[in-house]
């Protein structure tokens, strides 16, 4: 099962220690590692439904929806360990 945008965001989010004002908890090199670790986590699950589907045409819309939502996700927490 792909994990939803939401929860995909609310992961990276939590990840970096985002505050609701949209602030990380702390902007130095632990929060970006915090953030590749827990993105890649999601690509990886991601990748584990591809690989898992009998036929990978049937699951492509999906995928690429689900990659999608992971960039933007990262994008929104990027940002708020950036400020």
């Amino acid at each position: 099962m792909l994990p939803s945008p939401q929860a995909m965001r609310e992961g990276l989010l939590e990840a970096i220690g985002a505050d609701a004002d949209g602030f990380a908890a702390a902007s130095d090199e632990s929060a970006w590692v915090a953030l590749r670790v827990r993105y890649r986590r999601i690509v990886a699950l991601i990748a584990a439904y591809d690989l898992a589907a009998p036929d990978a045409t049937d699951v492509l819309p999906e995928v690429a929806a689900a990659l999608a939502d992971a960039a933007g996700a990262a994008l929104d927490a990027s940002l708020c360990a950036a400020r």
